[in-house]
Parts: structure tokens; C-alpha cells; sequence
């Protein structure tokens, strides 16, 4: 079976940590790279002549399995976009993703006011929702239909949204006067679309007969551009199609008193939009809108069907409609907001704060997240130029909290968000695991 799994096996990273990449080290200054898409006001406040990201990448999934299962990485095999039999047997009527792979990237500090970055990265989201288990009953099997009971009014919806950034990163000193510093950064992004769609089943009613479905009503719409169609039919992994812009934008004031020794500052306080953008996809798009209203449907329609390609054949083939082909759909980027702050306790004992607001996503495709998404994060460290140890602990709006623990040696970092509430939640609907590597090169006084 062909699935899109191809994408995220090694690159799916956790949802509930938009906006927020590698949760917990996030917070450390040793890694101005990974943090660029948090803050990219702070590259200038490495004190690196050269920082080099060799590698470094997020892996995970929410709500979709127990991740407690030793075997992880077989875990997310069974997940992908084409995929129903394991999304529809899921414990939750919402499983949620996203990834982040950054390839090698480099970054210079020119001077004590300027800095400038290039990386690239593959990013990918994948949101899958219906409204009621009654839903995923349509497709699963029916061992007692005299138990089923009538749907009217639901849905089911479904985004996945892959593509490569290339980013150009500036930062600088923007004010400097005594105690005080503020600095500033943007990163301009040029996006690749890869593999995008959405998929939405609307106003789904059905009325049930013991032996058979006596009324099946439901509005149908999609749209998949060429990369996710060849995926899906053919397994076929193209990361390359339709080109978009993106940007963000940051800021960060510190207060550094004249006494203070071996600390960077007391406090900083910063603020962060990111991910303002979109790609258009417009090569070789596949939509098609229409209404399915038919009766006397047997159970067997319906069995048997485990990926959304053959979902949409069987559904057109009960139904005269007209495609729409060669069109295009816009997807935009996951755009967030940030407000962090960080406090310096002792020279190696600090504390971080954030608090990151998200508007639904993908809304201009359909409305498959509702309502905003809120994040809050706590993070207490403890580092030197060898070792760090980071505690991230979280809520989210849409998960409920989180706890983890990331360690640092040197330029190499290994951690979790979600470690500590998996080990004391047996049942665990997420997990997710990031590492990286960033090389310190020279410095500049």
C-alpha cells in the first residue's frame, strides 16, 4: 500500500510544539540555528564567529496511538495521509502532526551588531479530524448494525501540507545603551511546495436498516496537487513543485545590570510572528466538488475500504458530478504568534517562559481546527559551555499538558517533550523525540 508515510517516518514532529521547535533547548543560547524559526533576533547574541547545524530534526504524532509501544518507528509507519484503517482505528477523532527536518545550515556573525544565516529545511503538517466515532463506523466494518445508530450533520476532514523553506536570516543590534539591549531579526523564506492536499466529507447522513444502509447523504470536496497524487498511486516522492514566499519576524530586549558576571543577561523578554506566507499550488491540481445522495447502500459499499483514494472512487462512482481540473488552492503557512521571557537565576541555572497563540488552521481549505490554538511552556535549565539540562513543561489548549527532559553535551542535543507524561500515563495518546547537532565555530568579542 502506497502511503505518505514516505514523508514523515523520519520527519514528523509533534503538534502541540507549533511554533516552538526543538521544546527546551529552545530556551539555550548554543543553539542559535535551531532556534531561528522561535526567534530570529537572537542569532545575533551567539557569541560564535560561525555556527554550523549539521543536523537536526523532530519526530512524533499526537493522538493517534499509544506511545508507550516499544517499537516507535513501527508505530508511525502504520500513519499516512492515504492511509484510513489506522486513522479510523485510532482511540481519537483527532490525530495531529507536524515535522521538521533542518538539513545542514550555516550562519555568520559579521561583527558585534550583524549576523546573517542560510538554512534549509523540509517542514510538514498533517491534520486529520471527524466530528463523532459514529463517523468512522462508515468505514471500519459493521459486526452488529442493529447497534449503529443514525449520523446527521457530521464530517470528516483531512490536510497534509509538505514543503522546503530556504531561508535567509538577518539579525542585529537594533539599540545598545548601558543595561540595556534590543535586538532584532527576519528570516525571508523561499517554500517548495512538496505534497499538499485537503480532503473533506461535509453534512454526512445516514439512516440504518438492519440489513442494509437505507439513506447515505454526504457532501464531498478535494483538492490534491501533482507530488500528493504521485505518493499515493504510485509511491513516488517528489519534494519539489509550486513556489510560495514566506517571513518572520522578531525582536528581543535584555537587561543586563552593570554588577552582573558570567551571564548574558538578568532578563530577556521577546516577541515573534512567524510563518506569514503561503505556496500556490497551481501544477497539475486535482478538485472536485459534489454531492452524494443515494439509497439502499448494502453494508458491503463500504467494506474493504482502507485508503482515501479508494474512498473517493467508490463514492464517485454513486454519483453523475463535475470535476474541476487545473485549478489551484493556496496553502497557507501554520502563522503564529510568541511572547517569551527568560531569567537568569545564577550564571548556570536560568528559567524560560513562553506563551504562543495559533489561528485555525488551513481555514481557506476547510475548517478542520475550529477554534485557536493556545500554547504555554515553563522551561528551568541548567547549563555550562559542556553540559546542559532542560525541562520543558507544557499546556495546550487542544492536548492538556506536557512535561519532558532534553539533555545537551557539547553541540550535541537529544530530548522530548513528552518523555516524562508518557512514562506516567500508560495511556499516552503522544510522543515525540528530537536530537540535533550545531558546531560553534570561532568568536567574536
Amino acid at each position: 500500500m502506497k502511503r505518505i508515510v514516505v514523508l514523515y517516518i523520519l520527519f514528523l514532529g509533534l503538534y502541540t510544539s507549533f511554533a516552538q521547535d526543538f521544546p527546551g533547548i529552545h530556551s539555550s543560547r548554543y543553539f542559535p540555528l535551531q532556534n531561528i524559526n522561535n526567534q530570529p533576533a537572537d542569532l545575533i547574541r551567539s557569541d560564535a564567529r560561525w555556527n554550523i547545524n549539521v543536523l537536526s530534526a523532530q519526530i512524533g504524532l499526537a493522538n493517534a496511538l499509544n506511545f508507550n509501544e516499544s517499537d516507535f518507528m513501527k508505530q508511525l509507519s502504520k500513519v499516512g495521509f492515504s492511509d484510513l484503517k489506522y486513522f479510523l482505528g485510532a482511540d481519537q477523532s483527532l490525530f495531529v502532526g507536524r515535522g521538521l527536518l533542518a538539513f545542514p545550515s550555516v550562519s555568520y556573525k559579521i561583527n558585534t551588531k550583524h549576523a546573517v544565516a542560510f538554512s534549509a529545511s523540509l517542514r510538514a503538517d498533517g491534520i486529520y479530524r471527524s466530528s463523532t466515532d459514529d463517523v468512522r463506523k462508515l468505514f471500519t466494518g459493521y459486526d452488529n448494525p442493529e447497534l449503529l445508530k443514525d449520523v446527521s450533520g457530521e464530517y470528516f476532514k483531512s490536510v497534509v501540507n509538505q514543503w522546503m523553506e530556504y531561508t535567509l536570516t538577518w539579525s542585529g543590534v537594533l539599540w545598545n545603551k548601558d543595561e540595556h539591549l534590543i535586538t532584532g531579526g527576519a528570516n525571508v523564506k523561499y517554500l517548495v511546495g512538496g505534497s499538499s492536499g485537503y480532503f473533506d466529507l461535509d453534512n454526512i447522513e445516514v439512516m440504518y436498516d438492519k440489513e442494509k444502509i437505507d439513506y447515505f447523504k454526504v457532501d464531498v470536496s478535494y483538492g490534491v496537487n501533482k507530488n500528493l497524487e504521485e505518493t499515493i498511486s504510485d509511491g513516488k516522492l517528489d519534494l519539489f513543485g509550486d513556489a510560495g514566499l514566506g517571513m518572520d519576524f522578531g525582536m528581543t530586549y535584555s537587561y543586563k545590570p552593570d554588577d552582573a558576571e558570567n551571564i548574558p543577561y538578568k532578563f530577556k523578554v521577546g516577541l515573534m510572528v512567524g510563518d506569514v506566507g503561503y505556496v500556490k499550488h497551481r501544477s497539475a491540481v486535482k478538485q472536485a466538488t459534489y454531492r452524494v445522495s443515494i439509497e439502499d447502500v448494502p453494508y458491503s459499499r463500504f467494506n474493504g475500504i482502507e485508503t482515501l483514494d479508494a474512498l473517493i472512487d467508490s463514492l464517485e462512482k454513486s454519483v453523475d458530478f463535475e470535476k474541476i481540473n487545473n485549478e489551484s488552492y493556496k496553502m497557507n503557512l501554520p502563522t503564529s504568534v510568541l511572547l517569551t521571557g527568560d531569567y537568569s537565576i545564577t550564571p548556570t541555572w536560568y528559567v524560560s517562559g513562553l506563551i504562543g497563540y495559533q489561528p485555525g488552521l488551513y481555514s481557506q481549505n476547510l475548517h478542520i481546527i475550529d477554534n485557536d490554538i493556545w500554547k504555554f511552556n515553563l522551561t528551568p535549565r541548567f547549563e555550562n559551555t559542556t553540559w546542559g539540562a532542560y525541562l520543558p513543561i507544557s499546556y495546550n489548549n487542544r492536548i492538556d499538558f506536557s512535561a519532558g527532559i532534553a539533555m545537551r553535551w557539547k553541540y550535541v542535543f537529544i530530548g522530548s517533550n513528552t518523555i516524562i507524561t508518557n512514562v506516567l500515563n500508560s495511556e499516552a495518546k503522544y510522543g515525540e523525540f528530537y536530537f540535533g547537532i550545531n558546531i560553534p565555530i570561532g568568536r567574536v568579542e
